[in-house]
């Protein structure tokens, strides 16, 4: 008899980027379960909370536009953590320099879909590492 490894079954959520005739121009799949994901994912979060308070506080014009060319960054950066870089290629793309209207409607899915998901994902997880390690497996 073999020993038989098994793959977990992809637990996704997606992202419809959906165009002003309510068409889906694209379906942007993210693997809830990829290691590393919620840990980096939430590290870029906490850069761009750091940005936007900088922000905030920003006096001078110049230095809010210098800011404001970090915060582009850092949301870059938010979205190529949690989609990889050709899905943001396609987020940006669709979005055709509409930043704020992206940030405005794609950040939330992040938010409030992509890291609860996968925090609920990473507990399960544990739990089933824990119970196989009580068995004696680990």
């Amino acid at each position: 008899m073999a020993y038989q490894a098994r793959r977990a079954v992809k637990k996704v959520e997606v992202l419809e980027l959906v165009n002003e005739d309510g068409l889906v121009e694209h379906k942007i799949e993210v693997d809830l379960s990829a290691d590393g994901l919620l840990s980096n994912v939430r590290g870029k979060y906490v850069e761009l909370q750091k940005l936007m308070q900088k922000l905030n506080q920003a006096k001078s014009d110049n230095y809010k536009d210098y800011t404001l060319e970090e915060l582009g960054s850092a949301v870059t950066d938010l979205y190529k953590a949690c989609f990889g870089d050709e899905n943001t290629l396609i987020i940006l793309e669709f979005y055709k320099n509409r930043v704020i209207e992206m940030t405005k409607e794609v950040t939330p899915f992040i938010l409030d879909v992509v890291i609860p998901r996968a925090s609920e994902i990473k507990k399960e997880i544990s739990k089933q590492k824990l119970s196989k390690y009580k068995r004696g497996f680990f």
